[in-house]
């Protein structure tokens, strides 16, 4: 949305330098002016949580606040780097996003950062938020803020971003981050990440395997991550795009409603989810299909045990 992506106002005294910045890993020739006072980020940072304060493109401050603009920022880490998972909400658009990116480190604390974009969640779908592809930036510490740059943003029409966040306690999510989440864990076909949203004694109900009733009941998170294990190894690609999101007829249930497609199908697949959340976690979630079950190939089975394993794990 161009409103989100003007910058404009009083020039700033730290402003990213743009230099060296044409490739993903480039690490200029100086250190940048924007990292003076500040120290490099590092795998502390996993399990803490942040909230959006301010941000600035290379010409200014980029006004998101007169928007409505909220982002809630938690960060985790493994072996590669950091994963930073954005909360987005901008009220003047009526639009939230979930904004999954992994952060690996340069070679050396001053040597640029590559942000991948993993998974890019907007309810409603396409609202105008654009998507930022992979791109150079960096992760800073500045007193007790977090500082992340990313080079060539979509945000600043092409400029150098800044966002800061003050940290603060962890939070439960809500039942539209849970279903973001979701959403975004089943594009990457990640089974382990879609799995750990759900209760140890959580459940699914799905369409797609044969029974008497119509649809089969997977009970506890170890069933539920089989049958994701399954599901996505049996393509290549997939993608579900959320068209929105709305409150369901009990306490904790929302219906999730969504486009899927993958290289089986002929045409997109439409249906909804209802789940069922408490105390951050999904309980139970009921595929529902608006049309009659694709007739696709049956996905391989999977072992065992490497599903109670990828089960216990952080997803």
């Amino acid at each position: 949305m161009t409103c989100l992506m003007a910058c404009g106002g009083a020039t700033q005294t730290t402003l990213p330098d743009e230099s060296g910045d044409l490739s993903v890993g480039a690490a200029p020739t100086a250190a940048p002016r924007h990292l003076t006072g500040t120290t490099a980020a590092g795998p502390e940072l996993g399990g803490t949580q942040w909230q959006w304060l301010e941000s600035h493109c290379t010409e200014g401050p980029l006004d998101l606040a007169s928007q409505g603009f909220r982002d809630t920022l938690r960060i985790g880490s493994d072996a590669q780097g950091l994963i930073l998972t954005h909360d987005m909400r901008i009220e003047a658009a009526e639009c939230s996003l979930t904004l999954v990116q992994r952060a690996l480190p340069g070679a050396t604390p001053d040597s640029s950062w590559t942000l991948e974009s993993a998974a890019h969640i907007d309810v409603p779908a396409d609202c105008g938020i654009q998507r930022d592809p992979d791109r150079p930036g960096d992760l800073r510490i500045r007193g007790s803020f977090l500082e992340v740059y990313v080079q060539r943003s979509n945000w600043c029409g092409g400029l150098e971003l800044k966002m800061v966040f003050a940290q603060e306690n962890p939070t439960l999510l809500s039942g539209d981050e849970l279903i973001r989440r979701y959403a975004a864990g089943f594009n990457q076909r990640d089974a382990g990440g879609v799995a750990n949203l759900f209760a140890v004694s959580g459940s699914l109900v799905e369409p797609f395997t044969e029974s008497a009733t119509g649809t089969t009941r997977h009970e506890g998170r170890t069933s539920v991550l089989r049958w994701y294990l399954d599901a996505f190894s049996g393509t290549p690609w997939l993608a579900m795009q959320l068209q929105g999101i709305e409150p369901g007829a009990g306490p904790g249930q929302f219906i999730a409603n969504w486009n899927y497609m993958d290289p089986r199908l002929e045409e997109a697949m439409v249906g909804e989810n209802l789940f069922t959340v408490a105390a951050g976690e999904i309980f139970e979630t009921e595929i529902r299909l608006s049309g009659p079950t694709p007739d696709t190939e049956a996905a391989p089975e999977s072992d065992s045990a490497d599903a109670e394993g990828s089960a216990d794990s952080e997803g």
